[in-house]
């Protein structure tokens, strides 16, 4: 099972998914419907990079906080689902339905990382992450209802 010992190994493994989204959701835009979905998918890439950014300074400013014990319940269920193998063969809904997952184990470990976090600047910043995702699976699941519902 996927389990972190340690917060540091949660935060790099959250650099690690939030890069491949941001390769994930620039080569979804090229696929989008409309240009509204496409310049939408595009800004969630560029927000992974802010991600990544905000994460990097994370390990780099808090040594103390990031070799603290990462005790949670192992996300490897939601790990394994939210994989992004063999995606070049997936179509429109099933990309929408990976990026949802994707989305929603994201916005599941900021949340935990926050109420580890030792202070309240560092549980602020990582609820802003969560409620970022949670504002990313929000705009995913319109882009998906009305695909399936109007399109489908």
């Amino acid at each position: 099972m996927k389990t972190f010992t340690t917060i540091g190994q949660a935060i790099n493994f959250a650099i690690s998914s939030a890069s491949e989204c941001a390769e994930f959701f620039d080569n979804f835009s090229n696929q989008a419907r409309n240009s509204l979905i496409r310049k939408q998918f595009a800004g969630f890439s560029r927000n992974e990079f802010a991600q990544i950014a905000t994460l990097s300074k994370i390990l780099i400013e808090r040594p103390v906080f990031i070799r603290q014990p990462f005790s949670s319940l192992p996300f490897q269920e939601q790990i394994e689902k939210a994989q992004c193998h063999h995606k070049e063969a997936y179509g429109y809904l099933q990309t929408l339905i990976m990026a949802l997952r994707r989305a929603q184990l994201s916005k599941m470990l900021f949340t935990e990382l926050a109420n580890q976090s030792p202070d309240k600047e560092l549980k602020e910043t990582f609820m802003m992450l969560a409620k970022k995702k949670t504002a990313q699976f929000h705009d995913i699941s319109c882009e998906f209802n009305e695909t399936f519902l109007v399109f489908s």
